[in-house]
């Protein structure tokens, strides 16, 4: 109706290019279709009112009912569906593909919308792919967002760089970003959590405001709301967990039940199952887990171990049977690293003389494997009648006894100590013995020395009595008495 050297332009319908003055290669089908162009090129608007009041906007493709109707000065955009870019006036390089997609944009560009009302409410947002119906629909200044998948991201107003694939991921987002789900409802209840990682159908759906979490696998963290730092990797791993944070769970099921543990490892299919509020617990091995559900600082190695106490490291199961290593096993012993020291000599001989050693095989064992060693309640039965303690006793929190070999080297030691002592005061009482007895010895031979020196002497007294004799009996031959 208005052209004057606009060329080129092919109007088709009641009002199309009707200001057109000297726009050209426009092309318009459909009633009242680039009403207002004046000076716009290379439109095309195809479908009652579309890209009805474009002024001057160039390049600009418009298919279906009303596409494009308000753009103005916007350049680059393509609309296909009924309502689509319907509000867009200056946006540059934005595609809608879908009834009323794209259907708030105003200003903002770089913007792919596939999918009816995909990136509905958009206004201003820039750079945000939408691929499947209601996908970004309340994103109005949202940034660099992603979603493929039927209402993904739907709830999005001002998240930034967040990524889903899958129908429902991401739904309830609002402001939260860098998130990037992939999965049916993966990251489903997410508002305003921020750099969540979610692979797997479920995969962290509860997660409201949690931050920094990975979960892999279907129904990871599932129930997750506010829990920060987690990482899974395996399916219904950390499902439970809600508030539960900086905890690591590879293996299908592993930390299962956790719900508000926190800062534990899990590596193996269902490691740390049983768990739901215990803390900096390590499990490494297939069904490796805790007896108890609220345990802290426990640490358990090999399928099937269980640990059953905080504190305490718990490796292999009831069917091992040697734990080997290259070297012997130390401990800290530094003097820098103890204090309330003091000598300990109460455990010896005492101790050690009423131990029983017996052989035995543990109940699990289906090898029946035989054992040297003790029974724990033999031990605290010789402690309770010495009224002592012994370190090398043990006692879990469930009830359950355990033996530190190692610690029987001390009263081994005294009583070591004990036997010396009792072997040089019998050394000392032989030497004086062996003493007293030389100096008997001597003493004898004193006697018998002299005594060889009385016979002597009386042999010779004999002899001079002999002589005298004989002298005697001469005189009285040579004398008779009476003459």
């Amino acid at each position: 109706f208005s052209n004057t050297t606009g060329n080129n332009n092919s109007a088709n319908g009641h009002f199309a290019l009707y200001s057109n003055t000297t726009g050209y290669w426009n092309t318009a089908n459909g009633a009242s279709s680039l009403y207002a162009n004046t000076t716009g090129g290379d439109n095309t608007a195809n479908g009652t009112l579309s890209l009805f009041r474009n002024t001057t906007g160039l390049n600009n493709t418009a298919n279906g009912v009303s596409s494009l109707f308000s753009n103005t000065t916007g350049n680059n955009n393509s609309a296909n569906g009924h309502f689509a870019l319907y509000s867009n006036t200056a946006g540059l390089n934005n595609t809608a593909n879908g009834a009323s997609s794209l259907y708030a944009n105003t200003t903002g560009g770089e913007n792919t919308a596939n999918g009816r009302n995909s990136l509905f409410s958009n206004t201003t947002g820039n750079t945000n792919t939408a691929n499947g119906a209601y996908s970004l629909y309340a994103n109005t200044t949202g940034l660099n967002n992603t979603a493929n998948g039927t209402y993904s991201l739907n709830a999005n107003t001002t998240g930034n760089d967040n990524s889903t694939n899958g129908a429902y991921s991401l739904y309830a987002n609002t402001t939260g970003f860098r998130n990037t789900a992939n999965g049916h409802s993966s990251l489903y209840e997410n508002t305003t959590g921020n750099n969540n990682t979610a692979n797997g159908y479920f995969a962290l759906y509860s997660n409201t405001t949690g931050l920094n979490n990975s979960a892999n696998g279907s129904y990871s963290l599932r129930n997750n709301t506010t829990g920060n730092d987690n990482s899974t990797n395996g399916r219904n791993s950390l499902f439970s967990n809600t508030i539960g944070y900086r905890n690591t769970a590879n293996g299908v099921s592993s930390l299962t039940l956790n719900t508000t543990g926190y800062q534990n490892t899990a590596n193996g299919h269902s490691s740390l199952y049983s768990n739901t509020t215990g803390n900096n617990i390590t499990a490494i091995g297939f069904f490796a887990d805790v007896s108890a559900n609220n345990l802290t600082n426990a640490t358990v190695i090999g399928a099937n171990a269980t640990v059953n106490s905080s504190n305490k490291v718990r490796i292999g199961n009831a069917s091992v049977t040697v734990i080997e290593g290259q070297v012997a096993w130390s401990n800290p012993s530094d003097r820098r690293l103890k204090e309330n020291i003091q000598v300990n000599n109460y455990l010896g001989l005492n101790f050690i003389n009423k131990l029983q050693p017996v052989s035995y095989n543990y109940i699990s064992d289906n090898t029946k494997v035989k054992h040297d060693g003790f029974i724990a309640q033999d031990i605290e039965t010789i402690l309770k009648d010495l009224n002592l303690h012994f370190s090398g006793l043990k006692k879990s929190s469930d009830g359950m006894y355990s033996l530190a070999y190692s610690d029987f080297v001390m009263p081994l030691v005294n009583a070591v100590k004990e036997q010396e002592k009792t072997i040089s005061d019998l050394i000392n009482k032989a030497t004086e013995h062996q003493s007293i007895i030389s100096d008997l010895v001597k003493k004898t031979s004193d006697l018998t020395s002299f005594n060889s020196d009385l016979v002597k002497k009386n042999d010779s007294y004999e002899s001079q009595i002999l002589k005298l004799s004989s002298k005697l009996e001469e005189i009285e031959k040579r004398y008779p008495v009476g003459n």
